[in-house]
């Protein structure tokens, strides 16, 4: 026979929980470790962003050492006509005039059909951001109509219902209208079509977008710019990075100006050479032979103004106390540094500090002593 043993006070009871002083230590404790983690994780967040807008700058430059490979040289940046139409004629050397005419502007547009714009640079043909997608976005495989023929840049659309594209050789009073190929072919470089500054006005034309951003309208040719932001990638060609007076550059509105960036290196041929070329000559050009990209970052501000340069000088370089630093601006009205430093304009503002080019790895701030 099995007796029952009674409970032993002294044993207490079993509880169900937690006390209420227990869970708000809880609480405490998981606020505290969040508020630790949520700088860390926006810290990491930005640095993934700012790498894969410097991965991006890195294809886009790999892309134009492919163009270059396939067309014996870099393509133009559009700050000079001549240069550009030069450039087209020896890359397809049957290429009818007309389609020489839809670059240069001499062609006949339908009333209200923008075409290609330009940057504010005398005898600019495109601003350097459409250069960038115009080369290396493809073009046809027609020798005479590469920029109008099938899977071109260009649709060359007829009068009749519905439009049907049509040779630019094409009697221009049938003409429509003239839009830009978002299914392009042949291309170096896969443009994303959702960074690509394109819309459908006015009038259903496929138009782009870009020259708000410097203060125009709408035009035909886009530009391309990071996920997410709206400043487009920059293209500098070398042999149009300083005309004879004017500056290559694309500038903005509200958003800061940016021109190719110098180096620390000086050619000292001309340091008493106070020409407008002998000035430009003074202070070498990063990447002085081939090209500049950048990109203007995560706060979408180049930064730059007008009458100042920027030197970059890689960190492993810098030496204190030699020449200008990198982030030091040049007034080449003098050629004598400037006292806006650290990539800082004359407000202060370090708008520069995380733009972005393909001759840096990493934002510009990492090549500033500390």
């Amino acid at each position: 026979m099995r007796t029952c043993t009674p409970p032993n006070p002294a044993r207490g009871t079993s509880r169900d929980g937690f006390t209420l002083v227990e869970i708000l230590v809880v609480i405490a404790i998981i606020g505290v470790l969040v508020g630790l983690a949520v700088p860390a994780l926006g810290i990491a967040f930005r640095s993934v962003k700012q790498r894969a807008i410097s991965m991006e700058c890195q294809t886009l430059a790999n892309a134009i050492e492919q163009y270059r490979n396939k067309y014996d040289e870099y393509p133009p940046d559009g700050a000079d006509s001549a240069l550009l139409v030069r450039h087209l004629k020896k890359a397809f050397q049957h290429i009818a005039p007309t389609e020489i005419a839809l670059i240069t502007g001499s062609f006949p547009l339908p009333t209200g059909n923008p075409l290609v714009s330009s940057s504010s640079v005398s005898g600019a043909v495109m601003d350097p951001t459409e250069a960038l997608v115009f080369f290396l976005g493809g073009f046809s495989d027609d020798p005479v109509f590469p920029l109008s023929g099938k899977d071109g840049p260009f649709y060359i659309l007829d009068n009749s219902s519905p439009p049907v594209q049509v040779k630019s050789n094409h009697a221009t009073a049938s003409i429509s209208s003239i839009q830009y190929n978002p299914d392009r072919k042949n291309a170096l470089y896969e443009f994303k079509q959702g960074q690509l500054t394109l819309n459908a006005t006015p009038a259903g034309l496929t138009v782009s977008t870009d020259d708000a951003i410097n203060g125009g309208t709408v035009d035909l040719m886009p530009a391309y710019h990071p996920a997410g932001l709206e400043m487009p990638f920059v293209y500098f060609e070398s042999r149009t990075y300083q005309q004879t007076t004017v500056a290559n550059r694309f500038a903005t509105t509200g958003n800061g100006i940016v021109f190719p960036y110098r180096s620390a290196q000086l050619n000292t041929k001309y340091s008493t050479d106070m020409t407008v070329p002998g000035r430009n000559k003074y202070y070498r050009f990063m990447n002085e032979k081939t090209f500049q990209i950048v990109s203007a970052g995560l706060d979408d501000h180049f930064g730059g103004e007008s009458g100042l340069f920027y030197v970059y000088k890689p960190a492993s370089a810098t030496t204190s106390g030699t020449g200008p630093q990198s982030g030091d601006s040049i007034n080449l009205a003098t050629n004598a540094v400037g006292t806006y430093t650290r990539f800082k304009d004359s407000t202060g503002g370090t708008y520069q500090d995380d733009n972005v080019a393909n001759f840096a790895d990493g934002i510009l701030a990492d090549s500033l002593e500390n």
